[in-house]
């Protein structure tokens, strides 16, 4: 069988476009759970499902998919007429554009321009291409987080200690030198540090927010207050010989102080630069969001470098 033009055959064009557009999405939603989740050998999270961010995964597989669909469209491009380039669309192109290869909007404009297809072609393979990629990527979420080993067969306490370990090894330190318990708490309004006021322990409350983000960003507020750990041992540090209640009273001040501002300012940075390094991949929104966080509070803090 053959495409409409007699130039190329359908049924290997669209092997290849199917098949690449598969390769790519498992292989990169693999490597992404192996090495940057740490589920390989070796890894922070070796062989453990319940660490597995599914939803992260189904993200990648997504990326990996419209990556092989790029390459693959290119490679029938390279071999078929100009019908049988027209199934892979012009998704090699826009992606190399640096476009999303499943706007369906950018992709059916972009085939209509250059390809001359009608609205109807252009509409048929690019709505084929987005449902395709969002019921194979949503599926690795559905079902990641039905396996047996899954999130809901760890309690999220654990997960909570677990998150703040991961943060310690963030910052190349032990979580049991700045942090004597991790708690969490669903009904905590926000994630912080704090000092018991009956015990002096030092606790770090994540709450049920925290625990329903994504992994990259629940590392973000984990590793956020870490640094407040951190920051806090340092004062303590400094105010040897001084009265602990005194330590306390003095590093946590008022929202609205410079003190607080500035310590909120370093945290997010340090947090921020840390999990990249540690990442080396953070999605652009959770990146936005953060510089946003801290340059609120920078705001705050300019009077300072004032004359």
């Amino acid at each position: 069988m053959v495409d409409p033009d007699g130039e190329f055959p359908f049924l290997f064009a669209a092997a290849v476009l199917v098949g690449g557009t598969f390769i790519g999405g498992v292989s990169y939603a693999a490597y992404d759970v192996s090495f940057n989740q740490g589920f390989g050998r070796g890894g922070h999270n070796e062989y453990d499902f319940g660490a597995i961010d599914w939803d992260r995964t189904g993200d990648k597989f997504r990326v990996g998919a419209n990556t092989g669909m790029a390459v693959s469209s290119f490679i029938v491009g390279v071999g078929a007429g100009s019908t049988a380039a027209r199934i892979g669309g012009t998704q090699g192109a826009r992606y190399l554009a640096g476009m999303n290869a499943l706007d369906v909007g950018y992709g059916i404009g972009a085939d209509m321009l250059i390809n001359g297809d009608s609205f109807g072609q252009a509409a048929f393979w690019n709505v084929a291409a987005f449902g395709a990629g969002e019921v194979v990527g949503g599926a690795f979420g559905l079902i990641g987080r039905r396996l047996p080993n899954a999130d809901n067969t760890i309690s999220l306490q654990d997960r909570a200690e677990r998150l703040m370990e991961e943060a310690a090894q963030i910052s190349n330190a032990r979580l049991d030198k700045y942090v004597d318990r991790v708690v969490y708490d669903a009904n905590a309004p926000v994630a912080a540090f704090s000092i018991d006021e009956y015990t002096g322990e030092r606790v770090v409350t994540l709450n049920q927010f925290t625990m329903r983000q994504s992994r990259t960003e629940q590392l973000l507020t984990a590793s956020h207050e870490f640094v407040h750990a951190q920051q806090f041992e340092l004062a303590v540090r400094r105010g040897r010989g001084s009265d602990f209640d005194s330590i306390v009273e003095g590093f946590f001040t008022p929202p609205e102080s410079f003190a607080y501002a500035w310590d909120e300012v370093i945290a997010e940075t340090l947090a921020l630069r840390r999990l990249h390094r540690y990442l080396g991949d953070i999605p652009e929104d959770i990146i936005g969001y953060s510089v946003y966080y801290a340059n609120d509070y920078r705001q705050v803090t300019q009077p300072l470098y004032l004359p």
